[in-house]
């Protein structure tokens, strides 16, 4: 089988903190996807923590690109997937995991898919949202809907992994 997760990108904006840059490329080695990009990080590829949690996945670290905006790490991407827990009047269909996985399964033998996901704080700004396809939303419950960055990558991740090796 080719690895057409080759085409999967995982975008990470503005990350303020190392070690879930390194719990997110331990994810993405979990799940077969390779490339890392990031906008505006936070400095991490040395960061003992990083290097603590991103455990045996120095290699997408060190194959990481850096951005200075969104837009500049999307240029090459054909179809781009946002990541949020804020379902804002600006945006219109929420896919879940598994249904966006799908989608992403079927186009990465054709064309480069990023999936991004926002600031920890803050998530992504009205203007980088407009630069999607699609928006990805993971159902939690209500008391407290917002993931970790990490966590949020691993529940995605996992679902790309198990559209991919379920996909003809």
């Amino acid at each position: 089988m080719n690895n057409n997760l080759d085409n999967v990108y995982i975008v990470l904006v503005e990350p303020r903190n190392a070690g879930n840059i390194g719990s997110t490329v331990r994810a993405m080695k979990n799940m077969g996807i390779s490339h890392l990009r990031l906008v505006n990080p936070v400095t991490y590829r040395e960061d003992d923590q990083q290097k603590k949690l991103g455990y045996r996945s120095q290699d997408i670290i060190e194959g990481s690109e850096e951005f200075d905006s969104l837009k500049e790490a999307l240029a090459d991407i054909s179809q781009v997937f946002i990541a949020t827990s804020k379902k804002g009047k600006w945006k219109k269909d929420f896919l879940v995991p598994k249904d966006a996985a799908s989608r992403i399964v079927e186009r990465i033998h054709v064309e480069k898919v990023a999936v991004v996901f926002g600031r920890e704080d803050s998530g992504v700004t009205i203007e980088e949202a407009l630069l999607a396809n699609y928006y990805i939303n993971i159902p939690s419950a209500v008391s407290y809907p917002s993931l970790n960055l990490s966590q949020a990558v691993m529940v995605t991740v996992y679902d790309i992994y198990q559209a991919y090796i379920g996909h003809d």
